[in-house]
Parts: structure tokens; sequence; C-alpha cells
């Protein structure tokens, strides 16, 4: 369990920046130290260059990651670099800190075709993986982004969720 004090950190793309409000809040209220880097239309292709310095940089405890959209609608490099999310879970995992993998919304097939084989990919290598589309959460008009008060819940369904799986201490 991380223990309150520590240092929690939020990183991924344009959905991780539409929840970063809400994580800093819970985080605050939960006793911890949040800090995040959110960048909208990143994917693994970046992050896997970013992360060593924000480690060294921040040394989180807990790092929440929310990648995985924008890496299904380039589907076909995904699959040949799998090796990157190996990598970019490894590099955590030798900096001490654990992750929780927070999966993309329920998007449409239609929207985004590869949505359900990105998230297997990303269910191999992750050992805490949040399944956001167990929430309900209502999608907007992009068929990508929830809405604010949607971002709220996403957030708050995630830090009960860790709450309950004994990764943060309750409130």
């Amino acid at each position: 369990m991380i223990t309150k004090g520590a240092t929690v950190m939020l990183i991924g793309d344009s959905l991780a920046s539409g929840m970063e409000q809400k994580f800093i809040s819970l985080a605050r209220r939960g006793g911890y130290v949040p800090v995040s880097h959110t960048a909208n239309g990143s994917s693994i292709f970046q992050w896997i260059k970013w992360i060593k310095n924000d480690l060294e940089k921040n040394r989180p405890e807990l790092i929440l990651i929310s990648l995985g959209t924008n890496d299904a609608t380039i589907y076909s490099k995904v699959i040949q670099n799998q090796k990157l999310y190996q990598d970019l879970f490894k590099e955590i995992e030798d900096s001490g800190a654990v992750h929780v993998w927070i999966e993309p919304p329920n998007i449409s097939k239609n929207r985004i075709p590869k949505i359900s084989e990105t998230k297997n990919i990303i269910r191999k290598f992750s050992v805490f993986s949040f399944e956001s589309e167990k929430i309900g959460m209502q999608i907007g008009n992009d068929g990508v982004h929830p809405s604010a008060l949607g971002y709220s819940k996403w957030m708050e369904s995630v830090w009960n969720w860790m709450i309950q799986k004994n990764i943060v201490e309750p409130q």
C-alpha cells in the first residue's frame, strides 16, 4: 500500500488531461503529493522516451497511466512494438513505483476499430488495470472524450477502486 505523504503521479494523453484536476484534488485530500504530466495526442511512442525523466525528476511511488486510445488509432505500429509497453512497465517497476493503468473508456469500435485489441495488449503487461468501461461513463460528441462531469466520475471511480485494492490508503 502506498502510504500518505507519498508522491503519486498521473501521466498520459488527453484523457489523462481531463482527469488531472480531479486527480490532484483526490490525491491532496487523501494526504498524497500529486504531480502530473499529460500531453494531448501522445502515445506509447512518446512515453517510452519521457518516462525515465519523469521517474527521476518526481520520484513517484505510484503512477497512474492513461494511454491507449491514440495507440489504438495506429494499432499496426503498436502490435509491431508491443515491447514498448513491456519496457515502460519495466522502467516503472525498476524505479520501485507501483503503476495502475487506467484503460480507455468504452469507445465505439466504429470510432476506433482496434480499441479492444489495444486494451488486451495493455492487460498483458499491466499488474493493475482499471477497466474504465465498467463505470458507464457518458462519452461526449466526439465519441472519445467524456464531459467534465464524466472525467470527475471516472477519476473518483479509479481512486475508490485503488482504495478497495489496497493500493492507496482510505481518506
